[in-house]
Formats: C-alpha cells, sequence, structure tokens
C-alpha cells in the first residue's frame, strides 16, 4: 500500500507507514517516482515470494525427474547387478534372475526382446565387451583380463572371446595395446 497524501510532516509519515504502508508520498508527486516506487516494491515482493517458497534457495538443488521406460528401469537393474558380480565366475541366469526379481522365463523372454539375445549370451558379451577394453591396458596379461572379468577357464576366454572379435584376444591386445 503506498499513501498519496497532501499531510507531509515526519510525523503523519512515520503513523502512515506504522499503520502498515509500504511507502508514503506526499503531494506533490513526480510520477516518475511513483512508478518506481511501484516498481521497486513488486520487485521486493517476488524477491520475498521466492525465498520463501522455496524456490530460489532449491535452485540448482533439485534433481530433474527423469521417466524412463519399464525396459529401461529393467535394463539398469540387470546392468547393475552385471557390473557388481562381473569378476564373480558364478554369475549366471539363475542369480540374475533371483537379484532382479523375476521368474527365468519371464528375464529371457525381456531380455531377448530388448537385445535380441539369451540373459546368458547378455552377460557373456557384456564379459567381453569389459574384457576388450582391459586388454587395451599394457600392464595387463590375457589370463588376468579372463579372471578379472569372470571367465574360470582361459581356454573358453579365448574361444568365447575368437567368436565375438573374430581374432584371438592376444592379437586383439597387440592390435589395440595402448
Amino acid at each position: 500500500m503506498i499513501l498519496l497524501t497532501s499531510k507531509t510532516e515526519f510525523a503523519n509519515r512515520i503513523e502512515g507507514l506504522e499503520q502498515g504502508a509500504d511507502a508514503y508520498l506526499g503531494k506533490p508527486f513526480s510520477v516518475e517516482e511513483l512508478h518506481t516506487l511501484i516498481g521497486n516494491l513488486i520487485a521486493n515482493r517476488i524477491r520475498l515470494k521466492g525465498k520463501y517458497s522455496g524456490s530460489s534457495t532449491q535452485e540448482g538443488k533439485r534433481m530433474p525427474i527423469v521417466l524412463q521406460s519399464n525396459d529401461e528401469v529393467l535394463m539398469e537393474r540387470i546392468m547393475k547387478v552385471i557390473n557388481k558380480n562381473l569378476n564373480n565366475p558364478m554369475l549366471s541366469v539363475e542369480m540374475l534372475t533371483q537379484e532382479v526379481g523375476m521368474s527365468r522365463t519371464h528375464l529371457h523372454r525381456r531380455i531377448k526382446g530388448m537385445t535380441g539375445l539369451t540373459p546368458s549370451d547378455f552377460i557373456r558379451n557384456i564379459r567381453l565387451i569389459q574384457a576388450a577394453e582391459l586388454l587395451k591396458k599394457k600392464d595387463i596379461t590375457v589370463t588376468q583380463v579372463a579372471y578379472t572379468v569372470g571367465f574360470s577357464s582361459q581356454t573358453h576366454f579365448s574361444s568365447a572371446f575368437k567368436k565375438m572379435y573374430g581374432i584371438s584376444p592376444t592379437e586383439y591386445k597387440e592390435a589395440n595395446e595402448e
């Protein structure tokens, strides 16, 4: 509230402000001063509203909500289990079904629909992709890579790797070493 009055004495201004006025303008007044006063009062109200509504203090702290399809949520859960157990040779479709919380048949159908692979082939391919990344490193051997990605036999690892990449792990390592 802005008081616009001919009472310009100091005591009158104080009384008006004590009664709750936001501003006190005496006559004669300037229209430019009135517009500036109105603009400042509105800007202050907006700032106060933002401060106490929490919107300005929480800016940058809120996590955006990302909507995902059921397939994306399921694939995230599957990948989390696989990544957590990548070096575990006991990682199997049964373990995956228990961790993800669905039947073997349903999991098979969902993974096959999303990737075109069976769950066991999907797990194997994830292991081999990780193995290919590790083989690029200079200071790690093929045997270390095989055990690191959960293969319990280097022979089985080599044959699976060759089937996927067309060359043996040793040849891949020599060709891609960093």
